[in-house]
Formats: C-alpha cells, sequence, structure tokens
C-alpha cells in the first residue's frame, strides 16, 4: 500500500485501466501511484470489483462516475454504497450529491467535514450549476412540437421552487435527446417533470416508460465553488463512454442519438469547452 500527492492509498492490482483511463505516473516503488491533477483514472471497487471512474481528486473533493446499479446511499437491500466501494481508496468521504440507482454521472463526495459542510451549502442554496442528459420516450404526435436546439421551461408544483429547464438535442425513432438543467435537487425532480409533460424518460417505468436494465438519465456535469476558496472553481465532466454506458443506451435506442450524447461531453476541434456547458437561456418569470 503506498499514498499519492493526492492522499490516494491503493495498491498497483486495484488499479483499473481503460481506454478512457488517464496517463499515470507511477512512484518509485511497487504500490505508489500518482495522478496528473484533473485528470481520470479507474479504480476497483471494493467488495464487488466493479472499475469506477475518478473524474477529479484533491485533498477535499473527489468526483466518481457512478455506474447504473451502485447505490449512492442506504436502501433497504443493505447493499454495498458508493462510500464502501471507494473504501480501500479514499477512507474517510462524505456525501453530498446522490444520484438515483438506476441513474448513471457525476457524484460529488467531500473528504473533510468542512468540504461536506461547504458544498452541500452550494448545492441548498442552488449555487451548483448541474447539467443532465436525458433519453426520453415520446409520440408520433409530440414530435412535431419538439424542435432540436429549442429550449423549454417546465414547473413543478411547488412554482419557482422547482423548475426544470431542458433543451431538445435530436429527435429520432420514438425517442428524443435533452439537456437538462434543474434548478434544485429536490426527489425524483427531473424523472417526475418530464414525466407529467408526456417525456417519461427511458427505462423510467415508475413514471411510465417501458422498464430497461438502466433509467436513460446522466448527470453529465457539475459546476460549482471549490469549498476552499483559494482553489479553481469545480467543472466536471463525466463521460458517457465507460462503465459501458454508450454500449447500454447503443443496445436500445438509435446509434444516432447515442453518438449525439457523448458529442455533448467532448470538446468541437479549437474549442475550450465541452457543449454541455452552453446555458439555459433566462426565461420570462412573469
Amino acid at each position: 500500500m503506498g499514498s499519492s500527492r493526492h492522499g490516494i492509498r491503493t495498491s498497483l492490482h486495484g488499479l483499473v485501466t481503460s481506454p478512457a483511463a488517464c496517463t499515470l505516473l507511477y512512484g518509485r516503488h511497487a504500490g505508489h501511484i500518482q495522478t496528473l491533477p484533473s485528470r481520470r483514472f479507474c479504480i476497483r471497487a471494493q467488495y464487488t470489483g466493479c472499475p469506477l471512474e475518478v473524474l477529479h481528486v484533491d485533498p477535499h473533493v473527489v468526483a466518481i462516475n457512478k455506474p447504473p446499479g451502485v447505490l449512492s446511499q442506504p436502501d433497504y437491500s443493505r447493499r454495498p454504497i458508493l462510500q464502501d466501494m471507494l473504501s480501500a481508496t479514499f477512507p474517510f468521504t462524505y456525501i453530498v450529491h446522490r444520484l438515483d440507482l438506476r441513474v448513471s454521472g457525476c457524484v460529488l463526495l467531500a473528504r473533510t467535514k468542512k468540504a461536506a459542510a461547504r458544498i452541500s451549502s452550494s448545492m441548498r442554496e442552488g449555487q451548483a450549476v448541474k447539467q443532465y442528459l436525458a433519453l426520453c420516450e415520446m409520440t408520433p404526435t409530440q414530435e412535431a412540437s419538439l424542435l432540436p436546439q429549442a429550449w423549454h421551461r417546465l414547473i413543478g408544483a411547488e412554482g419557482a421552487d422547482e423548475t426544470l429547464d431542458y433543451r431538445v438535442l435530436a429527435v429520432e425513432g420514438g425517442y428524443v435527446l435533452l439537456k437538462v438543467c434543474p434548478n434544485r435537487g429536490k426527489k425524483h425532480q427531473i424523472r417526475r417533470l418530464l414525466a407529467n409533460a408526456g417525456l417519461p424518460i427511458a427505462g423510467d417505468f415508475k413514471y411510465g416508460a417501458e422498464q430497461l436494465p438502466f433509467i436513460a438519465l446522466h448527470a453529465a456535469s457539475v459546476r460549482l465553488s471549490h469549498p476552499i476558496a483559494s482553489r479553481p472553481e469545480l467543472k466536471i465532466i463525466a463521460p458517457l463512454s465507460t462503465h459501458d454506458k454508450t454500449v447500454m443506451w447503443e443496445q436500445h435506442f438509435p446509434a444516432n442519438l447515442v453518438r449525439d450524447a457523448a458529442r455533448q461531453l467532448s470538446l468541437d476541434p479549437g474549442s475550450t469547452e465541452a457543449r454541455i456547458w452552453e446555458p439555459a437561456p433566462a426565461f420570462d418569470e412573469g
């Protein structure tokens, strides 16, 4: 066992590399793993052995690209949760951002109590910008009204305290690909509001869609102030191309839509920003 300059404790056998994994710099002795700052790499989960992609790590925060089927908080099944799976590499973490069981994407964990309190406060106050990709079922009559690149706003039962902005990215084969920007992180907010608008997320049988092994909702990015004021803003993207997510989507959805989803999370030639960062427009609240 060894520790890197980022406080990572693991062994070389615990490392899982993949085409999406970053370049690793190995220490002088076996068992020491050092990573290039802000680069991605994979570790093998404690208890389950599944690969978990680390999107960002510093002494205060770690971000994981959660696969569908991994619990981010305990439930009645008593299965290992994400914190348990990370325990061999990151022994002390605090969940500050949760995703539903069958949803994939970026999950933030704090590594200190102070960081946990500050990130949780940012989340509660709506200071964190979270963007999702959703593949939704639709009817033929809806297709005419779902104009590509158009933005829409949904308002929940709590009015301005529960809104959802979404952009139509592509439409094909009875599905529509959306970029989704919720204003808060209320339980099932995205799933519920889209279903109420007649656009249930594929795989979300709870809200009227055909059942699949996963829900086609991916927490694509999160942007917020670092809990330590002197550090740069956190801007984290969770690729769709890891943990066989792309393969899972391609088995059920048109290939063009899957490619469009992956393209949102990558840089265009000559660009310094991924498309996913494009903000939603300001809607007239009146």
